[in-house]
């Protein structure tokens, strides 16, 4: 559109000062003239939204690079197509535009606007220290002002604070951890090496200082699920679930191995083995006295949970 619109502009200049030129010589004419200021505008433009490739945030790209590829292609369009067009079609001028010429001598505009831009090129022409300096002064402002920019992607936040999804995503954040998830994956690259009680000490240490940040509502891990299940085996007493020791024995020197074998807990029988339970550990239950973990399971009939003990080096 802003191509058109000065190739239009030289090809009228280019009609009014010779009224007996063809549409041909016109267009040509116009376009000698017009061909670098439409190429290098149009590609400073591309330039500018392709910087938007830097952006993290997806969308803004694809905005960046198709709206790049629309103006390159409105570039090729003005130099071509556009200029095909007006050579096909019959040389006319409007009498607002010959009104004008009559009036003026050229194609500039007498309009107010128009006398105000040149008012003010004028001026700038004759003052350009003055230019340079408020120039210079706006350009602190921007950078002052660019160190409190605040970047925000939410669009919830922007609602107004007593709609009701606002007060619903406040809730959400307040009560059930927040509604946006973030799932971050560990790899081993150890069979079992998630298992480890030095890796689930330093995972519960991430999530600590993660938790810190204001904008984390909480957090979940497997060392959160094993604190848990420590606290629960114990009397669900709160300690417990800071502690990360597997062979912890509570009043009656019941270990959470025994615990699990005694229930039929397979899996968090093989979980606290890999984390190093002891399996050799007796109670001192006044009705149990002396009992292990194997003990315990082959009383149940828990014939997996046996095997799996003395896998381990269980023998009573």
């Amino acid at each position: 559109m802003a191509n058109g619109i000065h190739i239009l502009s030289r090809y009228y200049d280019e009609v009014l000062q010779h009224p007996d030129v063809s549409s041909v010589d016109a267009v040509s004419a116009a376009m000698q003239e017009m061909w670098q200021p439409v190429v290098f505008t149009s590609l400073t433009t591309a330039a500018g939204f392709l910087s938007f490739l830097t952006a993290s945030i997806l969308p803004i790209r694809y905005f960046g690079i198709f709206t790049a590829i629309g103006v390159l292609a409105a570039m090729v369009f003005s130099i071509t197509l556009f200029s095909a067009l007006l050579s096909l079609l019959p040389v006319k001028v409007s009498r607002g535009l010959r009104a004008q010429m009559g009036r003026s001598g050229d194609l500039a505009a007498t309009g107010w606007a128009a006398r105000t831009l040149s008012r003010l090129g004028v001026g700038v022409a004759r003052k350009p220290l003055v230019v340079w300096g408020v120039t210079t002064s706006v350009m602190l402002v921007c950078l002052l002002g660019a160190q409190r920019i605040f970047v925000d992607t939410s669009f919830i936040k922007m609602s107004d604070p007593n709609s009701p999804v606002r007060i619903a995503d406040t809730i959400l954040g307040e009560t059930f951890q927040g509604h946006l998830p973030l799932y971050i994956a560990l790899e081993g690259h150890q069979p079992d090496l998630l298992k480890d009680p030095v890796l689930l000490t330093r995972l519960d240490r991430l999530q600590t200082v993660v938790e810190q940040d204001p904008i984390v509502g909480g957090s979940l891990s497997l060392a959160e699920y094993i604190k848990r299940m420590n606290r629960v085996m114990n009397e669900d007493r709160l300690e417990m679930e800071a502690g990360t020791d597997v062979n912890y024995q509570n009043d009656y020197n019941w270990t959470a191995l025994m615990f699990a074998a005694f229930n039929g807990h397979t899996a968090i029988v093989q979980l606290l083995l890999d984390a190093g339970a002891n399996v050799d550990l007796q109670d001192n239950h006044s009705s149990t006295r002396g009992e292990t973990a194997l003990m315990k399971a082959e009383i149940k009939g828990h014939t997996d949970i046996a095997q799996l003990l003395r896998a381990h080096g269980a023998t009573r």
